[in-house]
């Protein structure tokens, strides 16, 4: 994520203090009703958030409701599987 953020960055010249993300966990149930998991950001994208300056984060909480705050006041205990094995962004 970081190296994809930067990429952009270079490319487009992005207001990134004006941004805000929005990260959704989307699922379906037996009978195919949508709704929404917990979507929290990781450790590592918490990080590249706040290394870009991103201006809100917004995510998906359980029982479909969603949060949202600025990436400097985001704290997560949440390691994802890519950073568990050890693969590099």
């Amino acid at each position: 994520m970081i190296q994809t953020l930067t990429k952009m960055n270079d490319r487009y010249n992005i207001k990134w203090e004006r941004i805000i993300i929005y990260v959704l966990r989307v699922r379906f149930d037996s009978e195919t009703n949508v709704y929404y998991t917990l979507s929290k950001p990781c450790i590592e994208c918490v990080k590249a958030l706040r290394k870009v300056n991103i201006c809100k984060v917004c995510w998906s909480a359980e029982g479909g409701t969603f949060e949202m705050c600025r990436p400097r006041d985001l704290t997560s205990q949440h390691v994802s599987r890519k950073y568990r094995v050890g693969v590099d962004d």
